[in-house]
């Protein structure tokens, strides 16, 4: 119904100018009856207006259009922008997974090498406890002090390792969180 009115609005303004651009080629079918015609269409215009309210009611109307316009311009704006930002969002994500899995390869290849070291470190032990000679006890010190000290650093390495993960477990949980939230806005402003 309101298409319809404004299409009817649309043909009683523009018709006039039509007959009058009609008019002023010269053509005589035309030109005779211009004055007439273009009246009646005034008269027709006139009527719609006066029916309908005013030209201050279509000026009201294209203005709105305008505004609306102009929204779906800022909205269509802010989503784009927000795309942006949970793709970048997402990278984030995913980067942050990435570096966490390798930080849980790298605690799971030195706590392997750890108990490989204890391991050594304990037979070490055990054949030193049997042995006699002093030479071979003295060699076997000297293996398991460097073997000692290799799994303490492997430990210190583990612990600074396991240290990171916990850094990298909360960075990721936030960044989820961030990204969720973003999720959720994109949903709320597409409704």
């Amino acid at each position: 119904m309101h298409d319809l009115r404004l299409l009817v609005r649309w043909v009683c303004f523009a018709l006039p100018v039509a007959v009058a651009g009609c008019g002023a080629t010269g053509d005589s079918a035309f030109s005779a009856d211009a004055p007439a015609a273009g009246s009646t269409i005034s008269a027709a215009s006139a009527e719609v207006l006066e029916t309908d309210g005013s030209l201050a009611s279509l000026t009201a109307e294209v203005r709105q259009l305008r505004v609306a316009v102009e929204q779906l311009a800022r909205s269509q704006t802010e989503a784009q922008v927000l795309a942006a930002a949970l793709s970048a969002r997402q990278h984030r994500v995913e980067q942050i997974a990435q570096q966490l899995d390798e930080v849980r390869n790298e605690i799971e290849q030195a706590a392997g090498r750890s108990e490989e070291l204890e391991s050594q470190a304990a037979r070490l032990s055990q054949g030193l406890s049997l042995a006699s000679d002093p030479q071979q006890r003295a060699a076997l010190e000297n293996a398991l002090s460097s073997i000692e000290a290799e799994r303490d650093a492997e430990e210190r390495m583990l612990r600074d390792a396991r240290g990171l993960e916990s850094n990298l477990s909360r960075a990721l949980a936030l960044e989820e969180d961030r990204w969720n939230d973003l999720l959720s806005r994109s949903g709320q402003a597409g409704r």
